[in-house]
């Protein structure tokens, strides 16, 4: 009998993914009690910032969005691969990025259950934002695999994912799981805090929103050099690139 995904990832935080719909592309994939769209903004701001740098001027052959979500970095896949699959267990979800994204080269598939209907290797990019750190901890080291079984043996796997010492969420703790499937950890290097004075910052009402870019790429800076403590109260955004292990 195959695996199959918890049923628990049908919501988070006491709200389910097909309510978290109603509050548009970025309050349903961040905060949706952002009611002035500041963190929001900064937070993506920040995300894409940082994923510019990972990928670089790289051009992907097929591309997976696991956990697409309302499509946050659909069209930013679509622009640096030749073909996307955006994925998402909940069709409310996929049904505003469907809406939202009208792109010739994007696949959008409902899925909810492994294995992923894809073949052996057949990406050579996956990316992932804020969908693993959401889920049972009983589901990750199942999806873990199956990143390693569609990766090709060249390609890429792409995480920003929280780190919370309270929810045993340590960079330890995702070198282990992923070693375990497969894969070795090339960089891991926080992008944010949760309680992030740049952002603070780029919320006030005082502050001029051009500003938040600068705010973005200045706390890239400022973190590059940070490490994770144990006991660090609140949660980091951290950026990991991932590739299969060379087997001889």
């Amino acid at each position: 009998m195959e695996p199959t995904l918890s049923s628990d990832r049908d919501g988070y935080q006491g709200i389910t993914w097909a309510e978290r719909a109603r509050f548009g592309v970025l309050g349903a994939a961040l905060d949706p009690a952002d009611k002035s769209g500041r963190k929001n903004n900064y937070i993506d701001r920040l995300h894409r910032l940082a994923l510019n740098g990972a990928f670089g001027d790289k051009h992907f052959s097929r591309a997976l969005d696991f956990g697409c979500g309302p499509g946050r970095f659909t069209r930013f896949l679509s622009t640096r691969s030749t073909e996307v699959y955006a994925v998402d267990r909940t069709p409310e979800m996929l049904a505003i990025a469907q809406q939202s994204q009208h792109l010739p080269n994007v696949h959008f598939l409902l899925w909810r259950d492994i294995p992923l209907p894809f073949p052996d290797g057949f990406f050579d990019l996956i990316l992932t934002v804020y969908v693993v750190s959401v889920m049972p901890r009983t589901d990750v080291a199942s999806v873990a695999n199956e990143f390693r079984r569609v990766c090709s043996s060249r390609g890429t796997l792409v995480m920003i994912e929280q780190v919370d010492h309270s929810r045993q969420l340590s960079p330890e703790a995702y070198h282990q799981i992923y070693g375990s499937a497969g894969f070795d950890v090339v960089r891991a290097v926080p992008i944010r805090t949760s309680d992030s004075q740049f952002m603070r910052f780029a919320m006030n009402r005082v502050s001029a929103k051009f500003l938040q870019g600068t705010l973005a790429r200045a706390e890239l800076m400022w973190r590059k050099n940070s490490q994770f403590r144990p006991d660090t109260r609140g949660y980091w955004d951290y950026l990991f690139i991932l590739r299969p292990k060379v087997t001889l």
